[in-house]
């Protein structure tokens, strides 16, 4: 119970909310917690939640994001060819250029750096997982653990950043979002693939709920409002519907 804590809106920190439903867990205090929207800025969230220090032993080690590759060398053939080709069938499609340089945010074992690498783009990743990084090294990737903020990179030192179903997952999303721009190049792009917390199925029973692991829940207006407050421009969204995902790209 004392591994859990009481936050507020990060986007604004105001203290006016809104409980849109109960959660039931054995490890928050009394059983419960509540999943709130800021009356301000609208954004979704969880309180109490696990403290950061926390959060990880709620991540089963099977995760795929842990394991590594699992697609057969025909699937994986094909799985290329359609990033190539920019189809429309994936959460995040950022086109690959050679010569320039990606950051993966919440990265995982690599799955799209070992794509971008493979096509000649500069690739970096940042997980806090130790079991995700060090999956990542055998692949051959630059991976880095901990959180994006300790790393201290440059600024503008990269073209495009991906957050790729992992700002939901961070403690404080909006300095994220911040220190993303701030490591764009002027004309480099983010690319964001969260759950639609503007769902019409968005409840308890919502399949993207993931609680606890699942700390925000954005909706457009919110998402698009912190991108821009954080000196983003040509900010565009659209929704998967299939998957029920939020996407947006925005220009440094």
């Amino acid at each position: 119970m004392s591994d859990w804590e009481h936050v507020g809106c990060h986007f604004c920190g105001a203290s006016r909310v809104e409980v849109l439903f109960p959660v039931k867990h054995a490890d928050a205090p009394h059983g419960s917690s509540n999943v709130l929207r800021c009356l301000n800025d609208g954004l979704i969230y969880i309180s109490p939640r696990p403290c950061a220090n926390e959060i990880g032993r709620y991540y089963p080690i099977s995760c795929n994001a842990y394991v590594g590759r699992k697609r057969g060398k025909l699937k994986q053939l094909l799985w290329n060819a359609c990033r190539d080709l920019g189809l429309d069938v994936f959460d995040i499609s950022v086109k690959a250029s050679r010569g320039k340089h990606i950051l993966d945010v919440g990265c995982g074992y690599g799955d799209l750096l070992l794509y971008y690498k493979s096509r000649g783009m500069i690739c970096t990743g940042v997980d806090f997982s130790e079991t995700a990084v060090a999956r990542g090294r055998e692949y051959g990737l630059n991976v880095l653990h901990g959180s994006l903020q300790s790393q201290q990179f440059q600024d503008a030192c990269f073209d495009k950043v991906v957050l790729c179903h992992s700002l939901e997952h961070v403690p404080d999303p909006k300095q994220v979002i911040v220190e993303v721009r701030r490591l764009l190049k002027p004309g480099g792009t983010l690319q964001v693939a969260v759950p639609n917390g503007g769902s019409d199925a968005f409840g308890p029973n919502w399949r993207h709920l993931s609680f606890p692991l699942h700390l925000y829940h954005f909706t457009e207006s919110s998402l698009l409002s912190c991108l821009s407050e954080a000196g983003f421009r040509k900010v565009t969204s659209a929704v998967r519907k299939r998957h029920d995902v939020l996407r947006v790209t925005a220009e440094a």
